[in-house]
């Protein structure tokens, strides 16, 4: 336990969650910690940073109007009525 606990401390921050919260040049740091330069002397922290924001604005613009309740409505309702009947059986089958 106090060797998971001395890998995690030292472990970077996730360059996907810091740039999630805004924090570029923090998630540059954490790539260039993740990376070497000898196995791929052609990798870009500021052009895979660019490319996670861009991802991530993306990933905000399609989940804006998504809902809970648009699982309920059209084509989503019988694909919600399949993955709950599969959760129940697999407990019924014990």
């Amino acid at each position: 336990m106090p060797l998971l606990i001395t890998i995690v401390y030292f472990a970077p921050e996730s360059p996907w969650w810091l740039v999630r919260q805004g924090r570029y040049e923090d998630a540059r740091k954490a790539l260039l910690k993740l990376t070497s330069p000898k196995t791929d002397p052609t990798f870009d922290p500021d052009e895979t940073v660019a490319m996670m924001r861009h991802t991530h604005e993306l990933e905000l613009d399609m989940t804006a109007s998504a809902s809970y309740a648009a699982c309920f409505q059209g084509t989503n309702r019988r694909r919600t009525e399949i993955v709950c009947m599969l959760f129940v059986s697999q407990n019924f089958a014990g």
